[in-house]
């Protein structure tokens, strides 16, 4: 941005103040192309880019939490009713398409994506039933902890 700034003021555009955006823009991004360019990056990312398991390094505590965090998750699911058990399951562990749950089950899609969020739903509230007050961990309840799980 500074240099962009640097160039607008050493040679400002012809068309004078309107048009200070359009050409500030396109300064901004022929710069950064520049800079890219420059800098040679390598084309491809890595195949692991992205994957937050690698990334984050398993330690034994690591581990516990999320033996632990298994653990709350199938009593959770235990505790559910069937029926929304299975959608979840048919869902996550499955890794079926909301089409292929519906003609599995021989129904509309739109009564699996509403089956489905109901029980999301119910996981969550056993999942919320379960909070310690003991512990200290937040008083509001906090998925992202189990996604990983």
């Amino acid at each position: 941005m500074q240099e962009a700034f640097v160039k607008l003021w050493r040679k400002p555009p012809d068309a004078g103040e309107p048009a200070y955006p359009s050409w500030m823009r396109t300064t901004v991004t022929n710069l950064a192309i520049n800079a890219l360019q420059r800098d040679k990056r390598p084309g491809a990312l890595p195949d692991d880019f992205g994957d937050q398991k690698k990334s984050k390094e398993l330690t034994p505590q690591r581990k516990l939490e999320d033996d632990e965090n298994l653990l709350h998750i199938q009593r959770a699911l235990d505790r559910l009713d069937p029926d929304k058990r299975t959608m979840l399951m048919l869902r996550v562990n499955e890794h079926m398409s909301y089409e292929e749950i519906a003609e599995h089950l021989g129904v509309p899609v739109g009564t699996v994506m509403s089956r489905l969020n109901r029980a999301r739903l119910a996981l969550l509230g056993e999942l919320d039933s379960t909070f310690d007050p003991k512990s200290q961990l937040p008083s509001t309840y906090d998925i992202n902890r189990y996604r990983e799980a």
